[in-house]
């Protein structure tokens, strides 16, 4: 349900976070540009991404997970 969440909201999105990520990438892309022909690049181009993609939806789920415990936590203290 989580990852559908994500999925369907939070990957669309523009954000603050995504900008400096994508602007990372960029940076460590345009260091390797001139080293590899332009098959070798594309590949390594898709690669980082789909990392960052994994990670980045990974981070979503825990996050998201951590909030519903804390969430879980307060609720309970108040009641006792």
């Amino acid at each position: 349900m989580i990852r559908t969440i994500y999925k369907n909201i939070a990957a669309g999105e523009k954000n603050r976070i995504r900008i400096e990520i994508e602007k990372e990438i960029t940076d460590i892309l345009s260091a390797e540009k001139d080293h590899m022909d332009r098959e070798s690049y594309e590949r390594y181009r898709d690669r980082l991404y789909q990392a960052v993609s994994i990670a980045e939806e990974g981070g979503f789920v825990m996050g998201f997970q951590y909030a519903v415990d804390l969430l879980i936590e307060c609720t309970r203290k108040r009641i006792y």
